[in-house]
């Protein structure tokens, strides 16, 4: 009888350890497909892309913990990163990916409030009052900003030097803007980045 009970327990124990075994590989397996695939990610639709837009427009804060904003969790999920099983450096490279493919279909249309309006997201967050989101483009996720926005054919570095000769032009002169628009093309140079005549 005591030989049944005992057998009985080793049993239960292996199908436990079995059942807990199964259960870390699958999920292991989970985070390795969706590490390894980045490719598999679909381009983001219109939608999406305004969703984004609008998060920066209409600054909200995060839900998800690891975010400040609403943006920083739908850039993530439209370039299906996944905090609860992404490390960072595997985030980046997806939001890597996918900015690469998308970044000239990246236009925040129909905010008639903003002069950035139907233009790339990176000019549309410099007039937003949130630069974070291009902030963190260049510096965290060291996203390639060397192309051409179909809106006005002009790089992000042409439009700030043009902004800031509008801005010079037009009194009252707003000097904090001209300053915030020289500190971000001093790091977007030191990023590599370049006038449309130099691409």
């Amino acid at each position: 009888m005591k030989n049944d009970i005992q057998n009985m327990k080793l049993i239960f124990i292996f199908l436990l350890l079995n059942g807990s075994i199964s259960y870390a590989q699958n999920r292991v397996g989970k985070e390795e497909t969706s590490q390894q695939n980045p490719e598999d990610c679909p381009s983001p639709n219109p939608s999406q892309f305004l969703g984004v837009c609008n998060a920066i427009w209409n600054t909200s804060y995060a839900t998800t913990a690891g975010f400040g904003y609403t943006y920083q969790e739908k850039i993530w999920e439209i370039a299906c990163a996944k905090p609860s099983v992404d490390s960072f450096e595997i985030a980046k490279a997806k939001i890597q990916k996918m900015w690469l493919k998308n970044r000239e279909n990246f236009r925040c249309f129909n905010f008639p409030n903003s002069i950035a309006t139907d233009k790339n997201i990176t000019k549309f967050s410099l007039e937003s009052g949130v630069p974070g989101f291009i902030l963190e483009a260049i510096k965290r996720y060291n996203l390639d900003m060397n192309f051409k926005d179909p809106a006005d054919n002009k790089t992000i570095m042409d439009y700030i030097k043009d902004r800031q000769e509008v801005m010079l032009k037009q009194p009252p002169i707003d000097q904090a803007k001209i300053d915030e628009y020289e500190k971000i093309y001093n790091i977007l140079k030191n990023k590599g980045a370049k006038h449309a005549k130099d691409l």
